[in-house]
């Protein structure tokens, strides 16, 4: 019997390509100087930020560069990023169930916690696992 459920945030839980895409393509223009469509960068969406930064450069002084610069783009997009229709009354609908509900995510805990913090939906789960915890 199941008893647990797991979800992803990006893309299962919120729609938030648009946001990292956009934000990424301002901070590799503003860091690196390079324009990259949202298309060539939507490889990007699966990945840690660790790993999409080293994508972009060697150096670590540029990828804290980028980072920061792709976080503050973020942020003021955040604003942006919603859940997908129907996925609040999915969620709630389980919880009700009595269905354990949980995250696995490739985001940090910081990047959880700032991607998630102004939705209730963060109220649902019962264990949160973040690439902070791998």
């Amino acid at each position: 019997m199941i008893d647990t459920i797991l979800f992803d945030v990006d893309g299962t839980i919120l729609n938030t390509e648009h946001v990292m895409l956009e934000s990424l393509q301002k901070a590799l223009v503003e860091v690196l100087n390079i324009s990259v469509t949202k298309k060539d960068l939507s490889f990007i969406l699966s990945l840690t930020t660790d790993i999409t930064l080293a994508s972009f450069t060697d150096s670590n002084e540029t990828k804290q560069k980028l980072r920061d610069r792709w976080t503050f783009y973020r942020g003021k997009m955040i604003h942006r990023i919603k859940s997908f229709d129907g996925i609040d009354q999915l969620i709630a609908g389980l919880k009700r169930e009595g269905f354990l509900l949980g995250i696995v995510t490739s985001r940090n805990a910081q990047e959880y916690k700032d991607g998630l913090n102004h939705l209730e939906l963060k109220n649902f789960f019962d264990v949160v696992i973040t690439s902070s915890d791998t």
